[in-house]
């Protein structure tokens, strides 16, 4: 039996990929190359790539069905970001679009030397309202803009499950930030 998302047998893994293309052949063989476990891959796009991502076995979502309360959501994430801040501002609204409990999301410029299944495993460490898990930043190029430092959005652990708790902090935390009240989110 083929795994399916969400259903535990899998490592499910999200592609953000926004305003460009890229081989999704070569992304996705070296995604499986990179686990030992069965991987389920979603492609979240722009731009309806529907044909091409399920030609190599990836799920695909567009992000015009995210629902209105989250587009609204990206367009005041916009309104306090610069450069291509806005596209990473999708990371986190996918749990308004994705049917998934959790998921390991990666930008499409990542080169993988590890295996998927030990990233995975640190979801163990999570506690029941613990909503992302990100790296610090390692490139001494952004430490010219944060000094103290600050971290790699290239690679999350997202806990869809905590994120959709109603009334949560983590739902207060988005609005706060899409109203401009917590101040500009630049792109970095």
């Amino acid at each position: 039996m083929l795994a399916t998302p969400g259903d535990g047998r899998c490592i499910d893994v999200v592609l953000l990929m926004v305003g460009h293309g890229s081989s999704l052949a070569s992304l996705g063989a070296h995604l499986r190359a990179s686990s030992s476990v069965p991987l389920c891959l979603h492609l979240v796009s722009d731009v309806s790539a529907h044909r091409e991502a399920e030609q190599w076995g990836m799920r695909a979502h567009t992000l015009s069905r995210m629902p209105a309360d989250a587009q609204k959501l990206h367009r005041g994430f916009a309104n306090v970001t610069h450069g291509p801040g806005g596209i990473y501002m999708w990371k986190p609204l996918l749990h308004y679009l994705l049917p998934l409990d959790k998921a390991i999301v990666l930008d499409s410029d990542v080169a993988l030397i590890h295996d998927l299944a030990g990233l995975w495993r640190q979801f163990l460490r999570f506690g029941n309202e613990t909503v992302a898990g990100l790296a610090l930043e390692q490139a001494p190029f952004y430490l010219q803009w944060y000094p103290e430092g600050g971290f790699n959005g290239g690679v999350q652990l997202l806990n869809f499950r905590a994120m959709r708790q109603p009334g949560g902090e983590f739902e207060r935390e988005l609005r706060r930030f899409a109203s401009g009240e917590r101040g500009d989110i630049g792109y970095l």
